[in-house]
Parts: C-alpha cells; structure tokens; sequence
C-alpha cells in the first residue's frame, strides 16, 4: 500500500478529502467474512470499520491514509 499511495503523492495531485470528513468518518462493526478491498484481508468478527457513503467499508488504518492521497468522488 505504501507504494502505491507513495507515486500518488509524488505527483501534484492534491488530496480531494477534507479534514473533516475524515474525522467524522461513520464507523461500523464488521461481521467475520467481509474483507477490506485496500489491503483484502478479511475482517475479524466485531472488528471497527470505515463507512463511506457509498456503502463500501475498509480498515480505518487503509482508507484514510488512502484518502488523503488519493483524489477520491464520494458519491
């Protein structure tokens, strides 16, 4: 992962996510079986996940650093 947020940030993009939204991220309990589609490891049982609005989940630890990089439509 970071590889790949790395030659994002390298480049003149500029992070398309504020501040806020990050700190108020909606969070969840994972139920064991889902996986995060950053890092795709699957989720422990009651584990705390990341919301977007698009409904997709990810570890806090993979999305945030991911959304700070990476110019992102949260639809």
């Amino acid at each position: 992962i970071e590889d790949l947020l790395g030659s994002f940030s390298e480049s003149n993009q500029k992070p398309a996510t504020s501040k806020d939204f990050l700190r108020n991220l909606p969070t969840s309990t994972a139920k064991k079986g889902g996986k995060c589609a950053i890092c795709t490891e699957e989720y422990e049982d009651k584990e705390t996940i990341a919301c977007l609005p698009c409904r997709h989940s990810f570890h806090p630890n993979c999305i945030i650093p991911w959304l700070q990089v990476v110019k992102a439509l949260l639809l």
